[in-house]
């Protein structure tokens, strides 16, 4: 049976705060995009190498990549909890030997290209928007899209918690306060209501959300690149 094999380098941020990490193995089950396989991770002076050997191939090079990084930041979270240490991880290119195929990941997510400009958002009008006096609201919003783009295994959290705060912005707008459960489904309501967005869209968000909300990863509903550029659509047409 052939083995097929990928490397992928990338490194630890901030590179100054030099970590090193013995050779790590994990399983990886099979999924949509990526076959069964095992995966070895190490960080040499911040500097990480991973080998992923499977016995197909994969279906899509981000999938792994995602896998990747969720697994090196496991790694480093235990380092930087140890030590009060805040690392994050960047996954930079991937090259599988077999056929000779290399891959350089940008930071961007390839479905949002052009959106915020296709609805005439621009950098103007957030700020605009920032500096009202509940525009908290949207900052923390940002913030947590900032994070779904970093995090790929935490999208869906991310996401649903940006929307939420929107939600809660125009809850406090028109005067309910959403702190029992039937405030909170009627805030929800005059959200959807007030700017056209079907309760399927949130709804699909919130399904790869609440496992991870609540900490019940167990449950958590697997993430692949297409469900994850979905996440993205929908969140930055409602954010819009």
């Amino acid at each position: 049976m052939s083995e097929y094999l990928y490397i992928l380098t990338g490194r630890v941020i901030p590179e100054r705060a030099v970590v090193d990490i013995c050779e790590v193995a994990f399983k990886v089950p099979v999924s949509e995009d990526v076959p069964e396989g095992d995966l070895f991770i190490q960080i040499i002076k911040s500097q990480i190498f991973v080998r992923f050997l499977a016995s197909g191939e994969v279906r899509n090079i981000f999938t792994l990549r995602n896998i990747v990084e969720d697994a090196t930041r496991m790694l480093l979270d235990v380092i930087g909890y140890l030590n009060g240490y805040g690392y994050d991880v960047e996954i930079i290119q991937a090259v599988q030997p077999n056929t000779g195929e290399k891959y350089v990941f940008g930071i961007d997510v390839p479905v949002l290209a052009g959106v915020c400009e296709k609805d005439g958002i621009t950098y103007s009008d957030i700020f605009m928007a920032l500096s009202k006096t509940d525009g908290y609201y949207l900052r923390r919003a940002l913030a947590d899209v900032r994070e779904a783009m970093k995090s790929p295994m935490d999208t869906g959290f991310f996401c649903y918690r940006a929307i939420e705060s929107l939600k809660n912005c125009y809850a406090k707008r028109s005067g309910l306060k959403p702190d029992d459960a039937q405030a909170d489904a009627q805030a929800w309501e005059l959200f959807r209501n007030k700017y056209s967005v079907p309760k399927q869209e949130i709804l699909g968000i919130k399904t790869f959300a609440d496992p991870v909300r609540h900490g019940n990863y167990p449950q958590a509903k697997p993430l692949t690149d297409k469900d994850r550029a979905d996440v993205f659509k929908k969140t930055w047409e409602i954010i819009n």
